[in-house]
């Protein structure tokens, strides 16, 4: 059986999200900053830091809820 594609940035911004985490590309494109300002954020403590699923850093997804 082969693996699944990964869903581009675009579809997985469709996605509701309540119930999921959100990668740290996606979190960037919902919160207006760059990929790297996030990790930024997360130093300064205006974003919590990321719960880690492997190599990839995730944070829940009703985190965005009120800041979308």
């Amino acid at each position: 059986m082969a693996t699944q594609k990964m869903l581009s940035l675009k579809e997985r911004y469709e996605f509701p999200l309540h119930g999921r985490f959100v990668r740290q590309d996606e979190a960037a494109l919902r919160l207006g900053v760059s990929y790297s300002q996030v990790d930024a954020l997360v130093a300064k403590g205006e974003l919590p830091p990321p719960v880690r699923r492997g190599s990839v850093k995730t944070w829940p997804g009703e985190l965005f809820l009120h800041r979308a």
